[in-house]
Protein backbone atom coordinates (compact mmCIF):
# COMPACT_ATOMS: atom_id res chain seq x y z
CA UNK A 1 0.00 0.00 0.00
CA UNK A 2 2.88 2.38 0.75
CA UNK A 3 4.40 1.93 -2.69
CA UNK A 4 1.13 2.60 -4.51
CA UNK A 5 0.51 5.71 -2.39
CA UNK A 6 4.02 6.89 -3.23
CA UNK A 7 3.43 6.47 -6.96
CA UNK A 8 0.03 8.12 -6.68
CA UNK A 9 1.60 11.16 -5.03
CA UNK A 10 4.31 11.27 -7.70
CA UNK A 11 1.62 11.14 -10.38
CA UNK A 12 -0.34 13.98 -8.74
CA UNK A 13 2.83 16.05 -8.45
CA UNK A 14 3.70 15.51 -12.14
CA UNK A 15 0.15 16.44 -13.21
CA UNK A 16 0.29 19.64 -11.14
CA UNK A 17 3.70 20.47 -12.55
CA UNK A 18 2.58 19.97 -16.18
CA UNK A 19 -0.65 21.86 -15.60
CA UNK A 20 1.12 24.84 -14.04
CA UNK A 21 3.64 24.89 -16.90
CA UNK A 22 0.87 24.96 -19.51
CA UNK A 23 -1.04 27.68 -17.66
CA UNK A 24 2.17 29.67 -17.26
CA UNK A 25 2.77 29.59 -21.02
CA UNK A 26 -0.82 30.59 -21.73
CA UNK A 27 -0.57 33.44 -19.22
CA UNK A 28 2.73 34.59 -20.74
CA UNK A 29 1.22 34.58 -24.24
CA UNK A 30 -1.83 36.53 -23.04
CA UNK A 31 0.42 39.10 -21.35
CA UNK A 32 2.51 39.48 -24.53
CA UNK A 33 -0.63 40.06 -26.58
CA UNK A 34 -1.91 42.53 -23.99
CA UNK A 35 1.39 44.44 -24.06
CA UNK A 36 1.31 44.54 -27.86
CA UNK A 37 -2.21 45.97 -27.78
CA UNK A 38 -1.17 48.53 -25.13
CA UNK A 39 1.90 49.56 -27.13
CA UNK A 40 -0.18 50.33 -30.23
CA UNK A 41 -2.84 52.83 -29.30
CA UNK A 42 -5.22 55.13 -31.21
CA UNK A 43 -6.02 52.39 -33.73
CA UNK A 44 -9.56 53.60 -34.49
CA UNK A 45 -8.51 55.75 -37.46
CA UNK A 46 -5.75 53.50 -38.75
CA UNK A 47 -5.75 51.93 -42.17
CA UNK A 48 -6.00 48.15 -42.42
CA UNK A 49 -2.35 47.93 -43.49
CA UNK A 50 -1.14 49.96 -40.49
CA UNK A 51 -3.26 47.84 -38.15
CA UNK A 52 -1.89 44.52 -39.35
CA UNK A 53 1.71 45.41 -40.21
CA UNK A 54 4.12 45.88 -37.31
CA UNK A 55 7.20 47.72 -38.59
CA UNK A 56 10.78 46.57 -37.95
CA UNK A 57 11.45 49.54 -35.68
CA UNK A 58 8.41 48.91 -33.48
CA UNK A 59 10.44 47.47 -30.56
CA UNK A 60 12.69 50.55 -30.47
CA UNK A 61 10.95 52.28 -27.56
CA UNK A 62 13.76 53.73 -25.46
CA UNK A 63 16.75 55.98 -25.99
CA UNK A 64 19.02 58.46 -24.28
CA UNK A 65 19.11 62.07 -25.43
CA UNK A 66 21.07 64.89 -23.77
CA UNK A 67 21.93 62.75 -20.74
CA UNK A 68 18.33 61.73 -19.94
CA UNK A 69 16.76 58.35 -20.75
CA UNK A 70 13.38 58.44 -22.49
CA UNK A 71 10.79 55.74 -23.12
CA UNK A 72 7.79 55.97 -25.42
CA UNK A 73 5.02 54.06 -27.18
CA UNK A 74 3.63 54.27 -30.69
CA UNK A 75 0.13 55.08 -31.83
CA UNK A 76 -1.50 55.01 -35.25
CA UNK A 77 -3.95 57.54 -36.61
CA UNK A 78 -5.17 57.76 -40.23
CA UNK A 79 -2.37 55.52 -41.47
CA UNK A 80 0.49 57.43 -39.82
CA UNK A 81 2.47 56.44 -36.74
CA UNK A 82 2.87 58.79 -33.78
CA UNK A 83 5.31 58.77 -30.86
CA UNK A 84 3.18 58.95 -27.72
CA UNK A 85 3.38 58.57 -23.93
CA UNK A 86 6.94 59.83 -23.61
CA UNK A 87 8.35 59.33 -20.12
CA UNK A 88 11.64 60.50 -18.64
CA UNK A 89 13.94 58.12 -16.76
CA UNK A 90 17.20 58.25 -14.84
CA UNK A 91 20.03 57.01 -17.09
CA UNK A 92 21.75 55.45 -14.05
CA UNK A 93 18.99 53.24 -12.64
CA UNK A 94 16.13 53.55 -15.21
CA UNK A 95 13.72 54.79 -12.54
CA UNK A 96 11.04 57.14 -13.85
CA UNK A 97 11.85 60.75 -12.98
CA UNK A 98 9.50 62.77 -10.79
CA UNK A 99 8.61 66.39 -11.58
CA UNK A 100 9.77 68.73 -8.82
CA UNK A 101 8.48 72.28 -8.50
CA UNK A 102 10.31 74.19 -5.84
CA UNK A 103 9.30 77.67 -7.01
CA UNK A 104 12.82 78.99 -7.54
CA UNK A 105 13.53 77.70 -11.06
CA UNK A 106 12.01 78.65 -14.37
CA UNK A 107 13.07 75.36 -15.98
CA UNK A 108 11.41 72.01 -15.43
CA UNK A 109 13.28 70.11 -12.75
CA UNK A 110 12.95 66.38 -12.44
CA UNK A 111 14.49 64.21 -9.77
CA UNK A 112 15.25 60.51 -9.59
CA UNK A 113 13.54 59.05 -6.52
CA UNK A 114 16.22 56.35 -6.21
CA UNK A 115 19.54 58.15 -6.61
CA UNK A 116 18.31 61.69 -5.91
CA UNK A 117 20.00 63.25 -8.94
CA UNK A 118 18.31 66.23 -10.64
CA UNK A 119 17.68 66.42 -14.39
CA UNK A 120 16.35 69.02 -16.81
CA UNK A 121 14.78 66.91 -19.57
CA UNK A 122 13.38 68.25 -22.82
CA UNK A 123 9.67 68.42 -23.59
CA UNK A 124 7.85 65.96 -25.84
CA UNK A 125 7.91 68.27 -28.88
CA UNK A 126 11.72 68.36 -28.70
CA UNK A 127 12.10 64.59 -28.20
CA UNK A 128 9.76 63.41 -30.99
CA UNK A 129 12.03 64.66 -33.83
CA UNK A 130 15.05 63.09 -32.12
CA UNK A 131 13.26 59.73 -31.91
CA UNK A 132 12.17 59.97 -35.58
CA UNK A 133 15.73 60.83 -36.58
CA UNK A 134 17.11 57.88 -34.57
CA UNK A 135 14.62 55.50 -36.20
CA UNK A 136 15.58 56.77 -39.65
CA UNK A 137 19.30 56.29 -38.97
CA UNK A 138 19.07 52.94 -37.16
CA UNK A 139 16.59 51.30 -39.53
CA UNK A 140 17.33 53.12 -42.78
CA UNK A 141 13.81 54.38 -43.44
CA UNK A 142 12.28 57.67 -44.56
CA UNK A 143 10.43 58.68 -41.40
CA UNK A 144 8.54 61.48 -43.20
CA UNK A 145 6.54 58.84 -45.05
CA UNK A 146 5.78 56.90 -41.86
CA UNK A 147 5.27 59.46 -39.09
CA UNK A 148 2.79 62.31 -38.97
Amino acid sequence: MKISLFWFLILVFVIILIRSSVFERIHKYENEMKMLKQNVIHLEGATTQAKTTIPSWFNYRAGEFSGVAYKWLYGVDKGFWHIVNITRHCPNDECELVYIFEGRHTTQDYRCPLCGKYYHPHGDEYIRPLVRHSIGKKFGIDTKAVFA
